[in-house]
């Protein structure tokens, strides 16, 4: 039986997670044990703290942002972050919005200790594959960027809809959303 993509990165996150899955699909243990056997989970199980579903709240210009974090942890070298994946592919700008999502998280986690994480990283569960996300002088200067835009959306009411993949973890999924329209036509 195949599992529904939202059910799946809901049970693979839970998984990773420490928490509970009644009756966990194959599928979703596979993918928990490529992560935890894979070099960044073995550096996850080294690590000195490593913290799971990390819910943060902070103010970045004058905007207060929450989140939470699928994955941190500190060794010696270090802050990681790291954020799960289960899609089987990603396009560009799908790509981009993680990319851009992961700073975020970083701000919030230099928010916390002081300094930003030493890496970032996507782990695209299906692939087994990290990649990494540059995080630097860049970093601020391109969340400052993104909130500007999110902040003249809003002021705009200008929300044009982007029907794709990411509908399916909308919460507008099967209901009001103009752009399903654009997904599912007659």
């Amino acid at each position: 039986m195949s599992t529904g993509a939202r059910a799946l990165g809901d049970a693979v996150h839970r998984l990773l997670g420490g928490l509970p899955v009644e009756n966990p699909p194959a599928e979703a243990l596979a993918l928990r044990d490529g992560f935890l056997e894979s070099s960044l989970g073995r550096e996850m199980a080294a690590a000195r703290r490593v913290e799971r579903e990390f819910d943060f709240l902070f103010h970045f210009e004058g905007t207060l942002l929450r989140g939470i974090i699928d994955l941190w942890f500190a060794d010696a070298g270090g802050v990681t972050l790291v954020d799960y994946k289960t899609g089987r592919s990603i396009g560009d700008s799908l790509f981009a919005a993680y990319t851009d999502q992961l700073r975020f998280y970083a701000l919030a986690l230099e928010a916390l200790t002081g300094r930003l994480p030493r890496r970032a990283c996507l782990y695209l569960l299906h692939q087994g594959r990290t990649v990494e996300v540059a995080l630097g002088e860049e970093t601020r200067a391109r969340c400052r960027a993104v909130l500007g835009e999110w902040k003249r959306a809003q002021e705009e009411d200008e929300w044009p809809p982007r029907p794709g993949v990411p509908c399916e973890w909308c919460s507008f999924e099967g209901g009001a959303c103009p752009g399903r329209a654009l997904l599912d036509p007659l």
